[in-house]
């Protein structure tokens, strides 16, 4: 009988031990699936909220790129109308340059301060400098 012992495995096999196996195949599948089937619904979640960071994204650089375009046309008016500006104001300085030298060599009889005034500003009616400067300065406020 103690021969007979040391043949026989410690722990009894069930008559069933294929369908336990097959159970135990089972339920790993099932388990596997339930895992594989969180992750995707997790993976489309995280996937839907980084496709809707993309659009707000992508619609603030378009507001971006708008709003660039816009204030380099605002730049670019302002910009040319100082160079507009700064050539008239060159091109005064000029003139006057001239009308001094030549009633620098004018003798000093001929000489008029209302002469030179009304030289200086040309076919305008009103000679002062508040006329002058207002039609050649840029608008400064909105409406000007």
């Amino acid at each position: 009988m103690s021969a007979e012992r040391a043949t026989q495995p410690a722990v009894a096999e069930s008559p069933d031990v294929q369908a336990q196996q097959y159970q135990l195949g089972n339920y790993t599948l099932d388990a596997v699936d339930q895992l594989t089937g969180m992750t995707a619904d997790e993976i489309e979640i995280v996937a839907n909220r980084l496709a809707e960071a993309a659009r707000e994204t992508e619609d603030v650089l378009r507001e971006l790129a708008h709003r660039v375009r816009e204030y380099g046309v605002i730049a670019n008016e302002r910009l040319a109308n100082f160079v507009k500006t700064a050539s008239e104001c060159a091109d005064v300085a000029r003139t006057m340059q001239a009308s001094l030298d030549q009633g620098d060599r004018q003798p000093a009889a001929n000489r008029s301060p209302r002469r030179t005034r009304e030289r200086l500003a040309g076919n305008r009616e009103d000679g002062s400098i508040e006329a002058i400067a207002h039609g050649r300065a840029p608008p400064t406020k909105p409406g000007d």
